[in-house]
């Protein structure tokens, strides 16, 4: 064996090799805490609605951990080819392969670039995080799961769904920041828009010196539509979100309350039933 010519390669070449790796990792090391120092910094201050620190963090990690895997594999393609020139290997063919095989690739993937890019920007908007109550291509539930390929969603029975992101051209998130109560209820028309008014705000106020969630109080917004047989009136409230369900059957049943004990009629359809004698 030529150890004279292995010690020289290893003093030219090997050198420069080695130099080329300790580059591409180092480089890739400061990339990555570049990245999540202004991901940090963006998402602190663009971020809209209330948002704890875990969700952020997860923001964060989620978007650092994919920039950071993009970007490593390609330092890593970068650093084999300045490899591969210095050990004197023709790569010419080499990227026109690369070039063939990544336009096939290309095609067979677009459903999953599609989902990572909606995932991406879902993640960059906060759009929603896991927790939130949200309505997406058609399902409503709570996200149990969310990642940059798919939404896992739990509604109300129970089902669990998983939801591509590329899938979602709408979200609706129904717990972000505040919520309504928001309820329109049919009384008789004789009855008095004032005393009316009084009976709904006063409810609307004891739901909220019971409730701390309730950011303001229901109150009779006014009179939404004359039907055919009722007068239906819009109550409207702010609460804490994720919970309008809740306060708004207390805030029923508490109105049912107060209406029966100050005679305000609920009308509901009658059935009258005409005999003729003959």
């Amino acid at each position: 064996m030529n150890y004279d010519g292995l010690i020289l390669w290893l003093q030219t070449s090997g050198l420069k090799v080695a130099v080329i790796i300790v580059a591409g990792v180092v480089a890739q090391l400061a990339i990555s805490s570049l990245i999540r120092r202004l991901l940090t910094s963006v998402l602190a201050k663009h971020v809209i609605g209330k948002r704890s620190d875990f969700g952020r963090k997860k923001r964060i990690d989620t978007l650092h951990q994919v920039f950071t895997k993009t970007l490593g594999v390609v330092f890593f393609l970068i650093v084999l080819l300045m490899i591969f020139v210095e050990l004197g290997i023709n790569i010419a063919p080499i990227l026109t392969g690369a070039g063939i095989i990544g336009i096939a690739v290309g095609f067979g993937a677009q459903d999953m670039v599609k989902n990572l890019f909606h995932g991406i920007f879902i993640l960059i908007e906060d759009q929603y995080s896991e927790g939130d109550i949200v309505k997406v291509a058609g399902v409503t539930g709570t996200v149990e799961d969310f990642d940059l390929r798919r939404t896992v969603l739990r509604d109300l029975n129970g089902t669990q769904h998983h939801v591509p992101n590329g899938e979602i051209t709408i979200a609706s998130n129904l717990t972000k920041g505040w919520a309504r109560i928001n309820w329109d209820v049919g009384v008789g028309y004789g009855t008095d828009l004032k005393k009316l008014k009084q009976i709904v705000n006063e409810v609307g106020r004891r739901l909220q010196a019971d409730n701390q969630d309730v950011v303001e109080p229901p109150e009779l917004a006014g009179v939404e539509e004359f039907a055919d047989s009722a007068m239906i009136v819009k109550i409207l409230g702010k609460v804490q979100p994720g919970r309008q369900w809740e306060l708004s059957r207390e805030f029923r049943k508490m109105l049912k309350e107060a209406f029966d004990s100050e005679n305000i009629e609920i009308p509901f359809p009658h059935q009258v039933e005409i005999q003729k004698q003959g």
